[in-house]
């Protein structure tokens, strides 16, 4: 039987820490007046940082809906990746369910970022164009930094679910050569 407990949990935390993370190097990127491109190649942000902009309240709220979906999306998908992996094996599967989890956790977490945008925005912009940019952004930053939790999750998933001599070799011993078993002599 597998455990995949210690897997899904670790992929939370580290879920819930790049999130944040990426959402304040991207606000203090803001406030440094690093160019828009250039910030949002080197660093894309999964959720916007709430503090200290107008409209708190609604950035604050799509925050933190932004991130209860991003980390529930990794912990479900990385749970049912773990979930159907083979003992002592499921490497790939639970690091690309995992990496999975994050990209439709930053697509959903984009979602709410454009709805809170353009509440707050109140038609002062292209509200279909401003829309599908982000949303056609938001998966991004869940491809850039989703191989980092998918590849932690996956190693600690290894490292729990280890084979034991016990299991490697069987009930009956170590496998015997040449057809012979101790059943049949």
């Amino acid at each position: 039987m597998t455990v995949s407990r210690p897997a899904v949990l670790v992929a939370a935390l580290v879920a819930a820490a790049i999130g944040v993370g990426s959402a304040a190097l991207g606000r203090a990127f803001v406030y440094a007046g690093v160019d828009s491109m250039i910030r949002s190649a080197v660093s894309p942000t999964l959720l916007q940082w709430p503090f200290g902009r107008s409209g708190a309240a609604l950035f604050g709220m799509s925050f933190l809906g932004g991130f209860v979906v991003l980390v529930g999306m990794v912990v479900l998908t990385t749970w049912l990746g773990a979930r159907s992996a083979r003992p002592g094996g499921g490497f790939f599967a639970v690091l690309f369910s995992s990496w999975l989890g994050m990209v439709l956790g930053a697509t959903v977490a984009g979602i709410f970022n454009a709805i809170s945008l353009l509440a707050i925005t109140a038609g002062t912009i292209p509200a279909g164009q401003y829309f599908i940019g982000t949303v056609s952004y938001a998966p991004y930053g869940g491809l850039i930094y989703g191989w980092i939790v998918g590849l932690i999750a996956a190693l600690v998933f290894r490292a729990t679910n280890a084979k034991t001599p016990y299991e490697a070799t069987g009930p009956s011993g170590p496998p015997t050569s040449y057809g012979v078993s101790p059943f049949n002599s």
